[in-house]
């Protein structure tokens, strides 16, 4: 089970499965994704904008996940979207040891 886990987790796996997925769900009907209790309510909402246009894609073209490289974010985020995150890291994350495991990572 434990290889299970970390074969479908693994960024290889994610990479080629998810943009799959996601295209296949953005070429479902609306109506089979409206009440479909599979698909968490926030998948849906995002599924179901205007601005999802996943279905009109190649699923080799959608990169959802990007390049497995620790960090690469600071490439993307500005300076104050980065001090956003941390700071909601830091609300959600208060009481518990999580924030040491990425401290050179923030």
């Amino acid at each position: 089970m434990l290889d299970d886990v970390i074969h479908h987790s693994s960024f290889s796996f994610m990479k080629v499965h998810l943009s799959k997925h996601l295209a296949e769900l953005g070429a479902m009907p609306k109506e089979l994704i409206i009440n479909n209790p599979d698909i968490p309510a926030g998948m849906r909402k995002i599924i179901l904008s205007e601005d999802f246009e996943l279905s009109k894609k190649d699923p080799k073209d959608i990169t959802f996940i990007r390049k497995g490289v620790v960090g690469d974010w600071r490439n993307y985020f500005s300076p104050t979207q980065n001090a956003r995150l941390e700071k909601k890291f830091r609300e959600r994350t208060v009481g518990t040891d999580l924030q040491s495991l990425w401290r050179d990572d923030m």
